[in-house]
């Protein structure tokens, strides 16, 4: 178990800085990313799907799950071939900045570092610092867990292999096991050329659906709730509380841990007023006006002994 578990979301890869080919965007403008990247497929949505996910991409996906399911896996596959090349250009992003000071005062091996984020940021800032990844546990041998919730762009089936033409609709599921590679090649070539599934990733949509390994994000998703149950604290950077996700909020609003938030104080103050009894310590809206003030707080806490 470990101590301290940290929740990243989208707007910790949107401010954390010095990342190529461009600034992460958050969950409101993906789509229109995703349609400069790929304009023959999340460009090519009938126009009623184009205007409702430009507005709201959770409840776009959920007309594309209904009604064109068949289409799900070409679009995934290109969402992860985006997601996959985003990377820091120099040790000097907030994670780099994170697990430097972290390795600094000798805490990181008391720290989960868990992630709603499909990109890969936090992982390519992990091995800046010649740490090893470590997805499905808690770490050993200088490695790091990052345990990431609603999947990754980089997982894929281990055990099940479908050639590029094979298509699927929903209620479809691939079990068995999962590989990771952080090579960007790799996982570009698998999504392209190689591979009829897509990553393992739930898919953006009320629900959260997932059609490959779900048994394992699944498992993944109930021993981060224990750890969140046995945690000293719980720090929010750049995820806003959608108490509908209750597999992320209900373990939150349970834990006796003191929680930390980065992220909407409206949003925060909203949630804790109707679901939290727990001590609660707003820091900053965003990452980088928070960093320092976080690290602060971790550093009194854990002087507490």
């Amino acid at each position: 178990m470990k101590a301290h578990v940290v929740l990243f979301g989208a707007g910790a890869s949107f401010g954390a800085g010095d990342i190529i080919p461009e600034k992460p965007p958050l969950g409101n403008q993906l789509y229109n990313r995703l349609k400069d990247f790929f304009p023959t497929s999340w460009g090519r949505l009938p126009k009623e799907i184009d205007e409702v996910i430009a507005a709201d991409f959770e409840k776009g996906m959920n007309i594309v799950y209904e009604q064109y399911s068949q289409i799900i896996a070409p679009l995934m596959k290109d969402m992860a071939v985006y997601l996959i090349q985003l990377r820091p250009y120099s040790h000097e992003s907030l994670y780099d900045l994170l697990i430097k000071r972290l390795i600094k005062l000798g805490f990181l091996e008391s720290f989960l570092f868990s992630t709603l984020n499909y990109d890969c940021i936090l992982e390519f800032c992990l091995l800046n610092q010649n740490r090893r990844v470590s997805y499905w546990d808690y770490g050993r041998e200088n490695s790091v867990p990052v345990w990431k919730l609603h999947g990754s762009a980089n997982w894929f089936s281990k055990d099940i292999e479908a050639g590029a033409g094979v298509t699927f609709t929903k209620g479809v599921t691939f079990e068995g096991g999962l590989k990771a590679f952080l090579d960007t090649n790799e996982v570009i070539g698998k999504c392209i050329v190689n591979q009829g599934l897509y990553p393992s990733m739930c898919l953006f949509m009320k629900g959260k659906p997932v059609q490959i390994a779900p048994s394992i994000i699944m498992e993944q998703q109930k021993k981060w709730s224990d750890t969140v149950a046995s945690a000293r604290t719980v720090s929010c950077i750049g995820v806003n509380p959608l108490p509908e996700d209750s597999h992320i909020w209900e373990p939150i609003a349970r834990t006796k841990a003191k929680l930390y938030f980065i992220g909407d104080k409206k949003a925060f103050d909203a949630w804790v007023q109707e679901f939290r009894e727990g001590e609660c310590i707003f820091i900053e809206p965003y990452f980088n006006t928070g960093f320092n003030k976080l690290i602060k707080e971790w550093q009194s806490e854990i002087k507490r002994g």
